[in-house]
């Protein structure tokens, strides 16, 4: 079951994806604050939900009436929080505290399960930007919020075009964003966001969020690397990736199969989209499949290209797997598109070496090899060979210097 806030009914509304059967919960349109059952109760442009999973109610920023509304399964509405100037986004941890993005008072504000209010971080005051201690930090409108399994809380700061970040140690800095809008992709301030609203976090710790005013749908990931994944512009276009195009982006989840759902706001409408695994042989850290490059492998389901490690070798695009070194070569280098080093007289190199080894006692190794070869029976090695230990052999050099033979194949050799 999903819960949608449609703002400019003023309810609170409910989509069975496996049907798309869409109900109203609570509201019946027209504005007001009062609170009771299903189509009694009313809200002015409510913005934001949260499910709550400690007492399984739905919880509502109702933005325009300043406060945090409670709506139960049956659709009995109350309000559960006051004191709030246009709050937007929202969100509920695992032991029941609530997190919002207290907009228009430009602060982060937390409530107990009880329902006492705290401010988390913030001045108040939209100027002048500020990184730093919580208490002096300034956000300009921050729309929405996330949270991360390590105590952090990520802000999206719609007038400052940047993704904030809020350390347990209560420190706010900039995660992503130059400060500057547009929608370039890069990592941490080389990207650029224009409008930043809504977050979402995937199970795998990326974060989704949409560009209200590029009309974009980024992924930012752990490290910070900011990409886009669907859109390109003002438009109501279905289609693959960038292809596609929305008009005024806001909510953004994510349904347990996958399924990105996206609240194309002035379009009016709730876009779908399907995520399927990457194919093998490609990447897909951005909108489409990308073609595994050389010296690199791309396993089924990538999200970036994998340096072929030491030892292996990738010389074709789209390659799933790197392949071993072939015997007698080696490389001790990442991505590879090739085993450019020959094994040395004295050592072996089986398949996939990183490096040489050693050829061992009663054992020669002509360059090239890929395993040591025993001595045969009583070969002698003499002057015109050169030493023991030269280029084609390698016999026994801690006890013998020069004309040794070995006593049996496999064996250590005899002065």
């Amino acid at each position: 079951m999903m819960y949608v806030a449609d703002s400019n009914n003023n309810c609170i509304r409910t989509v069975t994806p496996s049907s798309i059967l869409v109900m109203t919960l609570s509201g019946s349109g027209p504005q007001g604050a009062a609170d009771g059952i299903g189509a009694v109760a009313t809200f002015n442009r409510p913005c934001c939900v949260a499910y709550n999973p400690t007492d399984e109610n739905i919880y509502c920023a109702d933005t325009q009436n300043g406060r945090i509304r409670r709506i139960t399964p049956a659709g009995v509405t109350s309000t559960f929080a006051l004191g709030f100037n246009m709050p937007q986004g929202i969100k509920i941890d695992v032991t029941g505290f609530f997190f919002i993005a207290d907009t228009n008072n430009h602060l982060i504000k937390m409530i107990s399960p009880l329902g006492v209010v705290t401010t988390l971080a913030g001045t108040g005051s939209r100027f002048p930007f500020t990184d730093g201690a919580a208490s002096i930090a300034t956000f300009n409108y921050p729309n929405d919020v996330a949270l991360d399994g390590s105590g952090n809380i990520f802000v999206t700061d719609y007038d400052n075009h940047r993704l904030r970040r809020l350390s347990p140690n209560g420190n706010v800095s900039t995660f992503a964003g130059s400060g500057i809008g547009g929608g370039a992709n890069g990592v941490g301030t080389l990207a650029s966001f224009s409008g930043p609203v809504s977050l979402f976090l995937t199970p795998n710790g990326n974060l989704l969020q949409t560009d209200y005013l590029s009309r974009l749908l980024r992924m930012i990931t752990p490290l910070g690397l900011v990409t886009t994944i669907a859109g390109n512009g003002v438009g109501n276009q279905n289609g693959f990736g960038t292809a596609a195009s929305f008009d005024g982006p806001k909510g953004v989840a994510m349904t347990a199969t996958g399924v990105i759902i996206l609240v194309d706001s002035n379009n009016h409408r709730l876009r779908a989209l399907t995520c399927t695994p990457c194919p093998t042989s490609y990447y897909c850290s951005s909108g489409a499949p990308v073609l595994c490059p050389l010296g690199s492998c791309c396993p089924h389901a990538s999200t970036d290209p994998t340096p072929c490690p030491a030892g292996k070798f990738s010389n074709a695009l789209g390659a799933a797997l790197c392949t071993p070194c072939l015997g007698g070569t080696y490389t001790p280098y990442l991505g590879q598109t090739s085993c450019q080093l020959t094994c040395e007289p004295g050592y072996f190199c089986p398949p996939g070496s990183s490096s040489m080894t050693p050829c061992g006692l009663a054992n020669y190794c002509p360059a090239g090899s890929s395993s040591p070869t025993p001595c045969p029976l009583f070969m002698a090695v003499d002057a015109a060979l050169g030493p023991a230990n030269g280029p084609a052999y390698d016999v026994d050099t801690a006890a013998c210097l020069s004309h040794c033979y070995s006593g049996g194949p496999g064996q250590t050799s005899r002065c």
